[in-house]
């Protein structure tokens, strides 16, 4: 992470976040879900300290790369004269897509979720275990 601070990801990362999963793999793992408005977010493959959040619409998935800023904020790369809006954390500019008509070729509808490594859990017994759903609600509960 670029400059130190606080993670873009907020506490545990979010289980639509793939860190090290490649294009192709993504593309995979979106086509097998066969639902618009499915996705995930990975690191980028060629802008280090970026994002491509990954979105299956009428079976073709369009990616849309997340880029910080020098002031650490991120936004989703847009067309020339086009403001882009600025989030501190990727969940909370995920949560302003999960609304209609923000500029996506659809709706975030439905996270693909990437397999739990041990890392990833929670052993503490101070937070409920997160639950699978398929609604953008799951989403939300990710920024308490």
């Amino acid at each position: 992470m670029a400059g130190g601070g606080v993670s873009p990801l907020g506490g545990a990362p979010p289980l639509w976040y793939h860190r090290d999963l490649s294009r192709a793999a993504a593309e995979e793992l979106l086509a097998r879900a066969g639902r618009d408005g499915s996705f995930l977010v990975r690191d980028s493959e060629s802008v280090s300290g970026a994002y491509a959040l990954c979105v299956l619409f009428q079976k073709h998935v369009h990616t849309y790369r997340i880029l910080p800023d020098e002031e650490g904020f991120l936004a989703v790369q847009t067309s020339q004269g086009v403001q882009p809006k600025r989030f501190k954390k990727l969940p909370e500019l995920i949560q302003l897509y999960l609304q209609p008509s923000q500029g996506l070729v659809t709706t975030l509808l439905y996270p693909v979720e990437r397999e739990e490594s041990p890392d990833d859990r929670d052993y503490s017994g101070n937070k409920p275990r997160l639950q699978k759903a398929n609604c953008p609600q799951y989403l939300l509960s990710s920024l308490r």
